[in-house]
Formats: C-alpha cells, structure tokens, sequence
C-alpha cells in the first residue's frame, strides 16, 4: 500500500540534503511510478562530465511518458550552470533511453538539489523548457511545493496536474493575489476605501472611516497613500530578494527576524524600517549613525547606494501602521521562495522573480488601467526583444549571413561564427542603444539585458557574468516613463539583475540619468523648444554665454557618469540640475525653478540633454516597448489641453485618434536612420480610419513583421493587439507597393505554423491567413455600398438612454401605438424581436428596447424618414452583419445604422450584406475592430465600405426571396440566398469551403447553378 506524506513530512525531505531513497519513495508512493528494482542506472553525461542515474518512468493516466532521472554535479553550482543543464536536458528525449515526453530530473551539487520538470516541445530548436524547486535549505517553508505535491497526492499523477505542479504562472497569480489584498489592506487602514471586484471591474467603494492620518499626514490625497503604501512595499520586497542572495547579516530569514524581535512593532515603519532602508542601506558604513548601528547585523548589511534607498519627499511623511498588519504581511512573504534570477521563458525557477515586481506594478488595477498601462507576458516580450536584435544585428551584414545570425541569437548558439564574425558581432552588441519610451517596470529592456547577457557568454566575452550585466545596464539602455512609481520599479529590476551575479556586496550604480522619469512625448514647455540645451555650436564667440553653460553640461553629464564617489556624485548631480534651470529660466522666466526637477517630472522629457550621447550619434539603434493604450475619449475627459498639445505637434493625430498612434510617430523619430522599432499596439492601426496616416508613416519605412493577437487574450482588457517590427529605412514611393508585394514570405516566421498571414497590397485594410486571400481580394475588387443609389446614416448616437416603457408613455402615448422601437439588441437577421414576449427585450439581458433622450425629442422632425420610410435597420454591435427590411412604422433606436434607398433594391443589397460571404469578409477585413466578447462594431464606415456585386438581373429573384423570408424565415431559404450571392461574386467551390467549410450546397449543385 502507497504511503501518504503529511505536509511536515514533506517538509523535512525538502529542507534536507538530497536523499536518492527518499526521493525514489516519493516517486514510487506519490507519482506512482515504475522504478529500477535495484539500482539506478548509471550513465555519463555529455556535458561537464557529471553523473546522471535513470531512475525509470512513468506512464500517466492521460497516456504520456515521463522519464526521471537524476544528476549529480562535480563541480560548480547549480544555480549557475543555466546553459550547461540546458544541453544535459537534451538527451532526455534522446531515443538511447527512450522516447519521452517529459522528464523529471534531480540536479545535486551536495549544497542544494533541483527538481526540474523539464517538458519536450516538439519541432522546436530552441531546448525543451525546464521549470524547478530548488530544495536544501533548512529555513525555507517551501509552502508551493508542499502544495503542489499534495495534490497530486490527493488526485492522480497525470500530465497536466504534473504540469500543474510546475507552473510558474498558477504561482504568479496566487503570489499577486494575495499581494494586492493585504495591499489593499493597508491602503484601506489610512482612507476608509477600498477597490473591489464588481464583474469584470474594480471600482473603489468606501468600506469605513479613513484615520486621522488621512488628513494630519495626507491631506486627502488617496494617490499620495497608494503612492505611499506601494513605495514602502516595493522596498519590503526588494529586501526579500536581497536576503535570499544572503546579503543581509547571512540571514535568509532576516525580514521575518527583524520583525519578530523587534520592541518597536507598535511604530514598525518608522522606528525600524526607515533607519534600515536610509541610514543603512542607503548610507557608506563609514557614515552610518549610533541609531543605525543599533539595527541587527548592520555591521553585514551592505551600501546600495542607487537611489531604492534614498530618502523623497514622500518620505518625509510620519505614519504609522498596526502591528498585526505587518505580522501579516511579512508571514505571507516568508511562505514564498524568492528567487534572486530573472526567469527566462525556457528555464524558469518555481519562486517569486524579479519580473513579478513588474506585474505588481502594472497590474495594481486602480493606478494603472486608466493610464493604460498593461503587464505584457513574456512570450511576447522574448519575441520581440529577440526579432530586434535580429533586425539591428543583420543591418549592413549580407543576406546570405541573416540565417547565421538569426540561429546565433534564437539559440544564444555561437559556435558556427568565425573569428572575424565573432569580433564584429561582439563590437555591435557592445555599442547598441536601446531605448523604452514607455517603460512601465522595465520588462522589454530587462528582456534584452538577459538576451544580451546569454550571447556574451555563448560568444566566451567575458567569464565575469556580473561585470557584463553591469555594463549592459549602464551602457545599453535607457528608458522613460511619465509614472515615478514605474521609474522605481525599473530601476529596481536592473539593480536585481546585478545583485544576482556579484559575489561579493558592491555599490549599485546609480541610474538616475538612464531610467527616468518625464512625459516622453514633450520636449518644452508652455510651447517652448527645450531640445537644445547641450548642443554647442562647433564654432562660437567669446560671449556666447549660452554655449558655455551647455559645454558645461555636457562635461558635467560626462563626469556623473564615469564616478562612483558618493559625494562626488550628489555635488554633480546638483550642477547639472542648476545649469538646466539657468537654461530653461532664460527661454521663459516666468517658470517657477525651484518648483521643477527637469530630470524628474510629469510635464516633460529633455531626451537631447540627458541622452545627448544618443542623439550626437543620430538616435537610438532600438526602440522598443509597449505604449500606453489611452483612448480618445479618455483623453478627452482627463487631459483635453494636453490632447490639444499633442495633435498640433504630431501629423498623425488626426479623426478621433488614440495616444498609441502618436507614440508610433514619436518612437519611429527617436530611432537612427537603419535603427530598428519594435512596439506592440492595438491591431486598430490595421484598419481604423484614424490610423491611416499611422499606416502611411509605418509602411514608409522598412516593414519586417507584423504579429497580429486579434484572436487571442493577450491583455486582461478589451484590447487585441499587435506586434509591429521595422527598420527606419524610408522608400520612396514608387518602391512601397513592391515592398509591400515582397513581405509575405518574411512575415512566415511571425506566427504560429500553418497561420501565415499576409495582407492586400496596399495593406491599409487588413491582412489575412493566406489560403484566405484569392476570396477575399476576388470580392474587394467589387464597389462599394456607398457607390450604390443608396443612403446610409447612423440612427442614434448619444450615451443616455431610456426604457421604453418609462419614458415614450409619459412623453406621447399616441407613438407607442403608432409606432415600434428597436435597437441592436431586437435585429435578428431578416427580423424584428419587436412584439415578441410582449414587447420585452428579449436579447443582450434588458427587459425592454432603449431609445435615446436626444431621438425621442427628435422623433417628430424624424417622422418621415425613419418610420415612414423604406429601410434597413443594421444592429451595430453583433457577432457578424444582423439586418431586416423595414417597409415604414419602425423607429431605429441606440446604436443602429440606416439605409435609404428603392424597396427592391434595398431588399438586394440586405440578402447580399446578410449572407455568409460578406459576413466572412467583415470579420477578417474588420479583424482590428472586434470588441469583448468578440463583438464587431459595424458602424456607416463599415456598411458604406461592403464590396456589392450589382446585378439588376438578380435584383427581381432576390428580393422575392426576402419577401418570402420576412413572412417564414427558414434555413433552406437563406441558403438559396448564399447560394445565389456566392455565384454573384464568382467564387468557385474550392473558395466557397474557404468561406464555409460546411457549407449544405454540393459541388455538383453549385457547378449546374
């Protein structure tokens, strides 16, 4: 009979060192599986020369095959042998030992061991992902994975609940979760309010009385509390990290201890955790005060420097919290493994990593969504990072060397460059500047500094891994974001990123001038040009004061940079903040300068004083990230002067455009000439009308990718996006169309395998999956519907509306009997819901059809035209085109479209916007306008754009076929009709199975048509 583990038993087999027969038991009991009866089987791994033991497999329940090994490991460590591991996994699926489709694998270095689920992706170059428990530690809880097992224990040992066990993501969400509710909880104790989940939206109810603090301390600011409160967490989280690297007193349990026994719990923040974080981290031990001293093992805590530690303004402020609030908050910390390493997407730690600092972040609803900040998953971020440098390292190499290049970065495979290629290679990395104009945490350029990492050390640059992630940081990226709180998170991010190669505690380097804060978009203020504050002239007078100042600058900007000293640096710092003022107080005096730090703010960006290095050189050779997703409306209602500002400085501002559009324009202008862009956006930039100066500008340049996620949710928003890659290289004119009649092939490697997209010529509409593309060019060759003897205008336009039975009675009871009211929700195809259940709506969840404020007062000069009048009604937000005719006596309510025109004529152009196959071409050439739920907008833009085959031969035949619907709509009807409209447009069978795959019509029938 199997054994059963209780949770402490677990425990005390991870908290040990590794233990074969134990380990063996927990397969044999737990996973179920068939083990070598009397000893493991020996084998010499290919790599390093370690011992490898295959132990036996496992067949799951839902029919795969698992292989379980273990590694013993001479020499190094685990933890930093990444690269190594990656090549031992590949024989797991090696058919020397069988074909598996996954591996569960023990790796002992005799200080820690891991557990690595390692999962074969088949037809995929890169290895297999590996996912893992670093287990060894005495004073680790290991809550997830005791969790996790005991599942397994509880179910049953298939696949997906192994995978489960695993998954790093179910940790991220749990971890994230509970974070934002205690959070929360804090934020709560000071203002009385809290954000709670409604349905699909948070919104912030008011649960108690705020304490005093909120006013004495806050003065009402609930922004300045959240700011407060996410600040001291970040900090909280960032020791939690920095304990597990062992840099705080050798005590990976010094935040837990540090609270426990600690006197002051009653003023814990101010009395413990502020002398910590500014007199001790923040301050050389030569400096440090009796107070700090006083705090435990300080003495073996090191300086950061960096800035995480410095003391703000927001610091200023005294508040104090309960004690049990941070008892709770520190007992939920301690039951997670931190893990100090940034995870990759094929080799990931089952812990907290760096990047949920990012998710936490992004994702702390109430700051965010409304700024349209959004946590962009790592897969794409990998994609992208990695097609960018793809991009910029292929510019000025020969074509026939692009593949080489390509498997060099998938694979972080240098083994087939040469010399030479290596050199240069090495020299192009070196020198690349990569810029994030939208930064949020930091993920695409901490992306990148990991990329870049792992090709220095496939190229054998340098053995210091420390020493080359430092240098990445410091000499590769820049960023900005309008968000303090993202600038800190960033920062934070990169400082981690370094902490987890040093050996030994050093200062951090200070960021202050790489990732900062300011509006990306403007460069002056209150109209005034502010771009050229550190350009000099190369020739000037002996008077020329204002070039002295900006020479000035620039020496001083050069030497903050290249000094470590504490207290050269703030002397420095103040110049160069001094001069900028002096500059920007001579262009208008009548700015306040001690009000504004020109190197942080919300109003404005200096990008040609504070990255003049870049500029000097012509740009950056990499723009990349993911801007803000801020609608027009939105704009309208929070900034109308700022959107105003914007849409005189950007030519692609124009019709009702989102601020994504501009950021296009603006990141496309930071890039050098041949530099490489890369942002993923909204798919509307494929087929909005506001976006088609957008498109002008984007396929002006080098188009090399287009992604599109219009079916997928990528964002937890209403929002599909997609990814745009290009190379600032302008065509002329005459060359566009070629260009763009040459990218399908390239554009194979975007997307998944048998999804190749490619799109019309002139690619302003759409692009679609290419067996798609004879149909749907075969019916966009026919004219429009605006070209018909036809008018189409919207029903209803305003927000407000009203119940019917509420309102039309007190208004005008003579209309209700005269006349029906319908809206989206009451079109079906060919029929009005009107009447049925006694007038109920009985679509879309209201009881009744709305109608809005401004039709019902316009009902009587609208008589004529919308109840008297031939028309078609079209619902405006539906799955696919839903329209009927109207022969007089309805009114079109909320959201509803109109078309005018001669009965017959109208009744043949409703059997043809009905039918499957100008269904079929809505949906793929409005992809980009698909809303929650998968709803399409199909507004007058929309209608007047539909392709109709006008044939007055038809017109007779089809209109009769209408007449015969709207009296007793059936099934074999409607197909005649499809039938009919699929000849009108001369679509073979083969592209009929294209539009409908199920399609009742035989060939044969369709061929004697």
């Amino acid at each position: 009979m199997a054994q059963l583990y209780s949770k402490q038993q677990l425990r005390e087999i991870f908290q040990s060192p590794f233990n074969q027969e134990a380990w063996k038991a927990i397969l044999h009991n737990l996973f179920r599986a068939e083990l070598i009866r009397k000893q493991a089987e020996k084998f010499t791994a290919e790599v390093d020369n370690e011992d490898g033991y295959y132990l036996g497999s496992l067949d799951t329940s839902d029919s795969y095959r698992i292989g379980l090994f273990y590694f013993v490991i001479k020499t190094g460590s685990v933890a930093h042998k990444k690269v190594g591991l990656r090549n031992l996994v590949k024989q797991f699926v090696n058919p020397t030992w069988g074909e598996f489709d996954a591996a569960i694998v023990v790796f002992n270095d005799k200080r820690e061991w891991r557990l690595s689920f390692v999962c074969d992706i088949k037809d995929v170059k890169t290895a297999p992902k590996r996912y893992t428990f670093v287990f060894g530690e005495h004073d680790n809880f290991y809550r997830t994975a005791i969790e996790r097992f005991l599942t397994i224990q509880n179910s049953e040992p298939s696949f997906e609940n192994i995978r489960k066990a695993f998954s790093v993501d179910a940790l991220s969400d749990d971890f994230f979760d509970t974070y934002r509710e205690y959070y929360a909880d804090f934020v709560q104790y000071i203002t009385g309010k809290r954000y709670v989940k409604e349905g699909n939206k948070w919104v912030e109810r008011e649960l108690g009385k705020p304490n005093f603090q909120y006013t004495t301390t806050f003065d009402c600011d609930d922004k300045l509390v959240r700011d407060y409160v996410k600040k001291m967490f970040g900090r909280i989280v960032f020791l939690y990290f920095l304990q597990r690297k062992g840099w705080l007193n050798g005590d990976r349990q010094y935040m837990h201890n540090l609270f426990y026994e600690s006197t002051a719990k009653d003023n814990f923040l101010d009395g413990v955790l502020e002398p910590l974080f500014f007199e001790v981290l923040n301050t050389d031990k030569q400096y440090r005060t009796a107070d700090a001293n006083a705090l435990p093992g300080s003495e073996n805590i090191p300086y950061l420097n960096g800035g995480l530690f410095a003391r703000d303004e927001i610091d200023e402020l005294d508040c104090v919290f309960p004690e049990n609030y941070f008892q709770k908050l520190f007992d939920f910390l301690d039951s997670y493994n931190f893990t100090i390493d940034e995870n990759d997407v094929d080799d990931a730690e089952i812990g907290i990593d760096p990047e949920m600092l990012g998710r936490i972040f992004e994702n702390l609803l109430e700051d965010n969504k409304d700024k349209g900040a959004f946590y962009t998953p790592k897969e794409i971020v990998n994609y992208m990072c990695r097609e960018s440098l793809i991009a910029y390292l292929q510019n000025g190499v020969p074509e026939r060397s692009h593949e080489l290049i390509r498997n060099f970065v998938e694979n972080c495979d240098a083994s087939q460059l040469n010399a030479e290629q290596n050199k240069y290679l090495r020299k192009k990395l070196q020198d690349v500047k990569i810029c994030d104009p939208a930064i949020g945490s930091g993920a695409f350029p901490m992306g990148l500094v990991n990329i870049l990492s792992r090709l220095y050390i496939a190229m054998k640059a340098d053995t210091d891994t420390s020493k080359m992630k430092r240098h990445i940081i410091e000499n590769n990226i820049y960023g900005v974001d309008i968000e303090k709180g993202a600038v800190d998170i960033a920062r934070l991010r990169f400082w981690l990123a370094m902490i987890v190669e040093e050996k030994e505690p050093m200062p951090l380097p200070n960021l202050h001038f790489k990732i900062m804060q300011g509006n990306s978009l403007l460069e002056s203020i209150n109209g005034i040009d502010l771009s050229d504050l550190a350009q000099t002239k190369a020739k000037r007078s002996l008077f020329d004061s204002a070039d002295t100042e900006r020479e000035n600058l620039k020496t001083a900007l050069s030497q903050y940079y290249n000094t470590s000293n504490h207290a050269d640096r703030d002397r420095l710092f103040n110049e160069i903040i001094n001069n900028v003022r002096r500059q920007i107080y001579a262009k208008d005096p009548n700015i306040d300068q001690t009000a504004l730090d020109p190197s942080a703010n919300d109003k404005f960006f200096l990008w040609h004083t504070w990255f003049a290095d870049v500029f000097d050189k012509g740009g950056f050779d990499i723009v990349i990230g993911n801007p803000p997703y801020i609608d027009s409306e939105t704009m309208t209602l929070t900034i109308p002067d700022e959107r105003k500002m914007y849409k005189s400085i950007f030519t692609t501002a124009q019709g009702n455009w989102d601020m994504f559009i501009i950021f296009i324009e603006h990141g496309i202008s930071l890039t050098k000439q041949d530099g490489v862009f890369s942002y993923i956006v909204p798919n509307k930039v494929i087929a909005a009308k506001y976006a088609s100066s957008c498109r002008n500008l984007i396929k002006s340049n080098n188009l090399l990718v287009i992604r599109d996620y219009g079916s997928v949710a990528v964002f937890e928003a209403a929002v599909y996006p997609c990814v745009l890659v290009l190379k600032k290289q302008e065509l002329q004119t005459d060359k566009i169309f070629e260009h763009m009649n040459t990218l399908v092939e390239p554009l194979q490697r975007s997307i998944v395998p048998g999804d190749i997209f490619c799109r019309d010529l002139l690619w302003d509409k759409y692009f679609i999956k290419k067996n798609e593309l004879s149909v749907i060019l075969k019916v966009s060759a026919f004219s429009p519907l605006a070209e018909l003897n036809v008018t189409i205008c919207g029903a209803a336009t305003v927000a407000e509306a009203y119940l019917i039975k509420d309102v039309l009675r007190e208004k005008d009871d003579d209309i209700i009997e005269m006349f029906k009211f319908i809206n989206t929700g009451t079109i079906d195809k060919y029929e009005s819901l009107w009447g049925k259940k006694k007038t109920q709506y009985i679509k879309g969840g209201y009881l009744y059809p709305v109608i809005s404020k401004a039709d019902l007062d316009s009902i009587n000069s609208n008589r004529t035209i919308q109840a008297v009048s031939s028309k078609l009604i079209v619902a405006g937000m539906s799955y696919e085109i839903e329209a009927l005719y109207d022969e007089g006596g309805t009114l079109a309510g909320k959201s509803t479209s109109i078309i005018l025109g001669d009965a017959k004529l109208l009744k043949y152009v409703l059997a043809l916007i009905n039918s499957k196959l100008l269904n079929f071409w809505l949906r793929i050439n409005y992809n980009s306008l698909k809303m929650s739920g998968g709803y399409i907008n199909v507004g007058v833009n929309e209608l007047a754009s539909l392709p109709i085959s006008y044939n007055p031969n038809y017109i007779e035949q089809l209109s009769e076929l209408v007449d015969l619907i709207n009296n007793n709509p059936t099934s074999k009807i409607i197909e005649n009709i499809d039938h009919i409209v699929y000849h009108l447009y001369g679509l073979s069978y083969d592209e009929v199975l294209i539009v409908d795959p199920e399609t009742p019509i035989t060939r044969e029938d369709y061929n004697n048509f």
